[in-house]
């Protein structure tokens, strides 16, 4: 056990845009932040020294330090997971007790901090705090402030701090808008370059190398609305497959172009869900062609809610149906048992994208995607019966109910743009492999 007088916290000094939100008075405080501009960092500091304007001597908004009992909320484990090991590394071990597995921290003074993922709906039930931090608080359910977090801040009158960086036009817009005129309430909107340790430079690179629906809500922390912007239906073409001399070949008509089947890469993408229950997200398994020339073909798309115990089947099945050069699954899926056991029985499993490579959120993961989708090489098989499903999803994104067939797309596009996956070269196998009409 460790006690105040034997470990010294030191605080970083929080640049100009962080005293803005500690120093005020609000009780509940709405702060949006650009990527990297030190929402995490100054929300750790207000729930250690406290926040507000000085009142006797002491903060108005109490911090671990006078002995608040406090509820660090985040929408998944992973985004907990980061603020704990921050939290962790700035209190430098002056805690008197932690932790790991509950993830909480009680402080020589009686402060007491708990992490908790709000992916679990019954994780704040029966708490009760003298403030709260809403970490991402654009990803959560529209439910869960006002069913799960308001709650338990009742009998204490606590206080809350909402940061994130805005998800579209969904429920979090209209509450910011509204602190506008609520009473208690105060909101700030802070682009990534209030950062001084970011130089100006780097804003401007990623201003050029970045759509600008994605420029615009990840560094300059703008509420924009994705829908018919990300994907526009104009841009998506439609592709026929024909039986030509006992070949089969793909006619991309668009692009005046038909391609043998034989020259072009084959694989699945797959996306699972994690329940079978009817809100949530569907099961994807979607088959992919690749031609010589980077024409990325959606081929046939399955899309159904199944028990996860029926997802190893669905993988066979489509790897019977379409002998794939290989079948690829997300991080999430990757170490489950029916992933694993096909693995070891030696089905062409790869894992995507692959180790070590960055993980980014949905928007920026489909980034690859828009961009062939924008070049007029993104190919829907005409008539398909899950085509027009397809379509609705792709064009509703980021803002629609479900976003799975969109996921898989992201998966496969992202495997092309960095190399991954290339048609064969029509060099001496093809001569007809362009074909104009």
């Amino acid at each position: 056990m460790t006690t105040q007088e034997q470990v010294r916290i030191v605080l970083p000094v929080p640049h100009a845009a962080q005293r803005e939100v500690l120093l005020s008075p609000a009780r509940n405080k709405i702060s949006v932040w650009g990527r990297r501009a030190g929402k995490t960092l100054g929300a750790i500091i207000g729930i250690t020294t406290g926040h507000g304007p000085l009142v006797d001597g002491k903060p108005m908004h109490k911090g671990l330090l006078q002995g608040a009992k406090i509820g660090w909320f985040a929408p998944t484990y992973p985004i907990a997971s980061e603020a704990w090991r921050d939290i962790k590394v700035i209190l430098g071990n002056a805690w008197a007790e932690k932790s790991e597995t509950e993830r909480i921290i009680t402080m020589p003074g009686g402060g007491f901090l708990q992490m908790i993922s709000i992916d679990n709906p019954d994780a704040a039930r029966g708490k009760g705090f003298d403030g709260a931090v809403l970490d991402e608080a654009a990803m959560y359910g529209e439910d869960a402030w006002p069913a799960a977090i308001r709650p338990t801040l009742s009998d204490r009158q606590g206080w809350a701090m909402f940061l994130t960086t805005p998800k579209g036009l969904n429920w979090f817009e209209m509450l910011y808008k509204a602190a506008g005129t609520l009473p208690g309430w105060a909101r700030w909107q802070f682009p990534t370059s209030v950062n001084p340790t970011i130089p100006e430079s780097e804003i401007e690179t990623a201003r050029r190398e970045l759509p600008d629906l994605i420029f615009r809500q990840e560094y300059m922390a703008e509420f924009v609305s994705g829908a018919g912007t990300v994907f526009r239906r104009e841009t998506l073409r439609y592709c026929q497959i024909e039986t030509r001399e006992g070949r089969t070949e793909y006619v991309l008509p668009a692009a005046n172009k038909r391609y043998s089947k034989d020259l072009c890469r084959h694989f699945v993408m797959f996306d699972g869900a994690r329940t079978e229950k009817k809100q949530s997200d569907y099961t994807v398994a979607s088959y992919f062609a690749v031609t010589p020339g980077n024409d990325l073909l959606v081929l046939e798309v399955v899309r159904d809610r199944i028990p996860p115990d029926a997802f190893e089947a669905l993988v066979r099945g489509m790897n019977d149906k379409h002998t794939p050069g290989f079948l690829g699954f997300e991080p999430a899926d990757w170490n489950t048992s029916p992933v694993q056991a096909l693995v070891r029985q030696g089905f062409k499993c790869q894992k995507v994208p692959p180790e070590g490579t960055r993980q980014t959120d949905k928007l920026q993961r489909s980034e690859a995607a828009q961009v062939i989708a924008r070049n007029g090489k993104l190919y829907l098989r005409a008539g398909a019966p899950w085509v027009t499903e397809f379509e609705s999803e792709l064009c509703a994104f980021p803002m629609g109910r479900h976003d799975d067939q969109v996921d898989t797309l992201s998966m496969a596009a992202n495997e092309v743009t960095e190399g991954r996956v290339t048609g064969k070269s029509t060099s001496q196998q093809m001569p007809t492999a362009a074909w104009v009409v």
